[in-house]
């Protein structure tokens, strides 16, 4: 049994690294638009609300900056509660080379709305560029 344990293991293992490294070549290769056409990104968010949660993290919630319909509706995406996601300005027409400014765990994904909880300590409030058009992405 516990050669059987160590195999799945092992398996769960090699598909983490696996999705990784699928992951940082589709974040270094496609530009914003590109990754959210494939799931992997949500972009033009404006945060809505920010406030204290448990353990000191700063809960951010997100959502759309400029809808076209009302109420306004995310667009289709993979993003889901517990998710790692990377928080950053929006960029238009660039893939992403570095890493996300800010980071956080998804904790509620509504039609309308994702709550992050940053893993910065944000002693200060977030920059306005990010405050006014941000977009998040897996990571």
């Amino acid at each position: 049994m516990e050669k059987f344990i160590d195999h799945q293991i092992s398996l769960i293992q090699q598909e983490k690294t696996i999705d990784v490294e699928e992951t940082s070549k589709l974040l270094s290769t496609y530009t914003p638009l590109q990754l959210q056409k494939r799931g992997l990104a949500l972009i033009g968010l404006k945060v809505t609300g920010m406030r204290t949660g448990l353990g000191g993290k700063s809960l951010i919630d997100l959502e759309l900056a400029n809808p076209i319909k009302l109420p306004p509706v995310l667009p289709a995406h993979k993003i889901s509660t517990g998710d790692i996601v990377g928080l950053d300005e929006y960029k238009k027409d660039k893939p992403s080379k570095q890493s996300a400014q800010w980071s956080g765990v998804v904790l509620r994904v509504t039609d309308s709305k994702v709550t992050i909880a940053l893993s910065q300590d944000t002693d200060d409030e977030l920059p306005p560029e990010i405050q006014e058009r941000c977009q998040m992405q897996a990571t």
